[in-house]
């Protein structure tokens, strides 16, 4: 019985490590996607500010 729960904790151990690598291997691509992301979002929202100010002053 506690050889079934040494055995279980050291898969827990060895598949977290396993995830953490790869999480870290990974992290810098979405990063960069994330980044691409928001760039678009901002470019977006100056877009629609500037669409909304001109609706709202239409002299201008």
């Amino acid at each position: 019985m506690i050889a079934v729960l040494a055995i279980g904790l050291v898969g827990l151990i060895v598949l977290a490590t396993v995830v953490g690598i790869v999480d870290a291997a990974q992290a810098g691509t979405w990063r960069e996607i994330a980044r691409e992301r928001r760039a678009d979002w901002e470019q977006r929202r100056r877009a629609e500010r500037l669409g909304a100010g001109r609706d709202r002053f239409p002299g201008i």
